[in-house]
């Protein structure tokens, strides 16, 4: 792309009474055609507001983008980013061993969590409970949980209930469980746990609304000790 320069002085021509030669003109001419051969072209029939793009050949066109548009589907993506979920924070698992109560920290904007259980039981025979709870204390109130296992069907206010009265250390489980942020820091939980020692699965749904935003997740029994290597990870955050 070539840019206009004069080469002849031609006021200065008047003033010496000096001949104009048509070489001169033809000089001139001859950089101005180059300069307008080299420069893009000029949009034809394009519409107000629209963004311009450049052609194979270089030349501006319409592109038939809206620069509105553009700010609009900024703001789209923005929002989008604030929905996508962050996949995930995953917590190493950690060993309840001979402890009454174990529990494990979540973070306050957890939207969506899962508590996994590569071994779960009881050295004594009472149930295994898992409460959530905030301000670093378990909930023990407001539940309506249900666990079905083995032809046991068992409703629970206190906790959600794992295992039921007869779970021992013979009773060796794996298993996940899913809560659900549902709004109003009422959680919806779901989960399976498969019992090793023998041929059932333990199926646990109910939900709980806190007194505050989930922080903390907690496993405990009201006799024995725990023998758990489990882990709570938080799938999406708010």
């Amino acid at each position: 792309m070539s840019d206009y320069t004069k080469s002849t002085n031609f006021t200065a021509k008047d003033t010496s009474h000096a001949v104009v030669l048509g070489a001169e003109h033809d000089a001139e001419y001859n950089a101005i055609a180059t300069a307008i051969a080299t420069k893009a072209n000029k949009v034809t029939g394009a519409t107000n507001g629209n963004l311009a793009s450049l052609s194979a050949s270089g030349d501006l066109q319409d592109s038939g983008v809206a620069a509105t548009q553009i700010s609009t589907n900024a703001s789209n993506i923005s929002t989008l980013e604030t929905k996508v979920p962050v996949w995930p924070v995953v917590n190493d698992p950690v060993a309840a061993s001979a402890t009454a109560e174990a529990t494990q920290a979540v973070a306050g904007t957890a939207e969506e969590v899962t508590v996994l259980f590569a071994s779960i039981s009881n050295s004594g025979s009472s149930p295994i409970r898992l409460r959530l709870g905030t301000s670093s204390t378990p909930q023990t109130t407001g539940y309506a949980g249900v666990l079905d296992a083995d032809g046991v069907h068992l409703t629970s206010t206190d906790s959600f209930e794992l295992t039921h009265s007869a779970s021992t250390s013979a009773y060796a489980g794996q298993g996940a469980i899913h809560m659900v942020h549902l709004g109003s820091n009422k959680w919806q939980v779901d989960g399976l746990i498969h019992y090793s020692s023998s041929p059932y699965v333990g199926i646990i749904s109910g939900t709980v609304t806190l007194s505050g935003a989930l922080d903390i997740v907690s496993l405990s029994v009201a006799s024995g000790a725990l023998v758990s290597t489990w882990q709570v990870n938080t799938i999406r955050s708010a």
